[in-house]
């Protein structure tokens, strides 16, 4: 939808605190840096989130616990599933209030999508993955759709056709003695 970009000029985006819209392997995705405190107002903005309610987070290859994700042996033992549409609630350290919540806790995982891999072998961080529609309205699993609500107040939209929508994420709270699913998604969770 915007002027084509590569991997690196994305990569650089974000580390300027911009917001962008990108495919993944269920609907389009909203992602910034969830270091900067000014990105992740923005998309609270955009979409009319509530505050109070946390960011979902995309990883990069490597160990979480370096970006300041405590993998608890439950967590440790269900990321042995990643890439898949499966994320974890762990404890974090190091982020913005507006990121958790005020919780201490986030929803990690890693994308089978190749586009999100791709952008995460050039980001190597952490990025803000929460679905690109308006609070209260559907996810969205075409780039128009995505324009339509966003427009140009994005710092740019990547078009990867119609997606396949199903259910989302499975989301499952790794943070007590026994594993909860808190939604049940596209991961198959016993």
């Amino acid at each position: 939808m915007f002027p084509a970009t590569t991997l690196q000029e994305l990569a650089d985006l974000l580390a300027r605190g911009g917001v962008i819209a990108y495919p993944t392997e269920t609907f389009y995705g909203l992602g910034c840096d969830p270091g900067n405190a000014e990105a992740v107002r923005r998309i609270f903005t955009l979409k009319g989130r509530p505050e109070g309610k946390p960011l979902p987070i995309l990883l990069p290859e490597g160990d979480p616990e370096r970006f300041g994700f405590r993998m608890t042996p439950i967590a440790r033992r269900l990321s042995a599933a990643w890439p898949a549409p499966l994320s974890l609630i762990v404890p974090a350290e190091g982020y913005p209030d507006e990121v958790t919540a005020g919780t201490g806790t986030l929803a990690v995982r890693r994308s089978p999508h190749p586009f999100v891999a791709a952008l995460m072998e050039h980001w190597k961080r952490p990025l803000v993955s929460t679905s690109a529609n308006l609070t209260g309205e559907p996810a969205t699993t075409r780039g128009a759709d995505v324009f339509r609500a966003f427009g140009t107040r994005l710092a740019c939209l990547v078009d990867g056709g119609d997606l396949p929508g199903r259910l989302g994420s499975t989301i499952v709270d790794c943070t007590g003695a026994d594993p909860v699913v808190v939604r049940a998604g596209d991961y198959p969770f016993p």
